[in-house]
């Protein structure tokens, strides 16, 4: 059990330095459903450089939120292990 453990904090640890490096994507086996726009404003809220990642009243301003009562992504955002 604990070596699975040890796996995952590797693969976490991995995915928090690309991300940290602007290095991610949207793989469509988990983000297939998600909107553009939603995956647009995950995106800018990514941006390494911090003069350049939206700041909050960018990401208020965006169009993801701005019509949010329009359109709703209905994916699950979760799963437990068991």
């Amino acid at each position: 059990m604990k070596i699975l453990a040890v796996c995952d904090l590797c693969i976490q640890n991995a995915l928090f330095e690309c991300i940290r490096h602007g290095d991610y994507s949207f793989p469509d086996h988990e983000w297939g459903k998600i909107s553009d726009k939603a995956k647009d404003l995950v995106a800018c809220l990514l941006v390494t450089n911090p003069c350049s990642r939206f700041s909050a009243s960018d990401v208020l301003d965006h169009p993801w939120i701005k019509n949010s009562d329009l359109e709703c992504d209905q994916v699950l955002l979760f799963t437990t292990k068991r």
